[in-house]
């Protein structure tokens, strides 16, 4: 695995297990994808984990989400951190 997406998963899981403090360091409302990016995620690391996505068979641009309305209404409740699957995916992507 990309070094940097391994270490962002490692990162995102400790965020989590210390109660997700709201910008230290991720967003509760933003997706994987964005907090990649605040993270510093590069182009490569990117195109891996929409790779990861697509061979378990999800959506590369809402896997954990119905759609794209449904992400905006996550992003709204500012809950996208507590959605079973996405912490699911982190848990087992981490080491």
């Amino acid at each position: 695995m990309n070094k940097l997406l391994q270490a962002f998963y490692n990162a995102y899981a400790a965020w989590l297990d210390a109660g997700a403090p709201q910008f230290e360091p991720f967003c509760r409302e933003a997706g994987l994808c964005h907090n990649l990016g605040k993270f510093g995620g590069d182009r490569d690391a990117y195109i891996e984990m929409g790779r990861q996505f697509e061979a378990a068979g999800l959506d590369y641009r809402y896997p954990f989400n119905d759609g794209e309305a449904d992400y905006m209404v996550h992003i709204g409740q500012e809950d996208h951190y507590i959605n079973p699957l996405r912490v699911q995916w982190v848990k087992d992507h981490a080491k």
